[in-house]
């Protein structure tokens, strides 16, 4: 073949690849400009920040302002002596380690207090909270509620703090509760940043009149979720005293609370 011809050729072969690449491409190039112009990702629209969990009112229902229903004369459980009664709503739901976090729903379009009941401390075994048993009677609620509060220790994660207590435990609730462990998702890479609101954090402690013990959590986010390599470990490692967190802000707030037992 003459080397004009086959140079033609060559020119009209690359020209008509490029004419089908380019109607190949453009419809992978119009649906990328329709996601960025509706902020839709893979596929999906881009997704609306779900509203905070609504709290609960600050004015708490006494029921023990209310008029008396009837009742059977005998109960079983009621006709024990008290010191027994104690030992089962005890057993029944106090002793435990109770975490709470929010977390999203999308399906109802909102954001709810999760939480749930481990075991017994310190064995830990699988022994969910008899929630239902505070729904047996005004008598059995009005003596196995402060239980459930003075003997379990509430573990809410420190970024959801606000919205647990105002939303799940209720903030008239506050001067029952005896045992607080908070979570911190981070690590406190320096004695002045420990991942813990400490505004918001501190102002809700002070309403915490009978609380005897305050445990602070902390770790690594990815450590958490089983990322452990040694990479990740060096480029997390906290180079300082952990003593000194003591003394900086976090210091203040603990040495604030005078009803914590040393």
């Amino acid at each position: 073949m003459h080397p004009s011809v086959q140079k033609a050729c060559s020119t009209v072969a690359e020209y008509t690849l490029g004419i089908l690449g380019l109607i190949i491409c453009c419809p992978a190039f119009c649906v990328c400009v329709v996601c960025l112009q509706g902020n839709v990702i893979c596929g999906t629209r881009k997704r609306e920040p779900l509203p905070n969990p609504e709290p609960l009112s600050t004015q708490r229902i006494d029921i023990s302002l209310g008029e008396l229903a009837k009742q059977p004369s005998s109960s079983p459980l009621l006709s024990l002596p008290l010191e027994l009664q104690q030992c089962i709503y005890e057993a029944a739901l106090g002793g435990r380690r109770i975490p709470m976090h929010v977390e999203d729903d999308r399906k109802r379009k909102r954001r709810f207090v999760r939480t749930a009941g481990h075991g017994r401390m310190p064995n830990d075994a699988y022994e969910p909270v008899t929630i239902n048993l505070l729904r047996t009677c005004r008598a059995v609620y009005l003596s196995a509620h402060p239980i459930f509060l003075t003997t379990n220790t509430f573990a809410v994660e420190a970024e959801d703090l606000m919205d647990c207590i105002s939303a799940g435990l209720g903030v008239y609730n506050l001067p029952h509760v005896r045992s607080l462990a908070i979570v911190g998702r981070t690590f406190p890479y320096s004695a002045e940043f420990v991942g813990i609101p400490l505004y918001s954090t501190a102002a809700l402690l002070r309403q915490m009149f009978g609380l005897r013990r305050l445990t602070l959590e902390f770790h690594d986010d990815l450590a958490w979720r089983g990322y452990t390599t040694e990479l990740h470990r060096a480029c997390h490692k906290a180079h300082y005293e952990p003593r000194k967190l003591l003394e900086g802000p976090l210091g203040s707030l603990l040495i604030a609370l005078t009803t914590l037992q040393v």
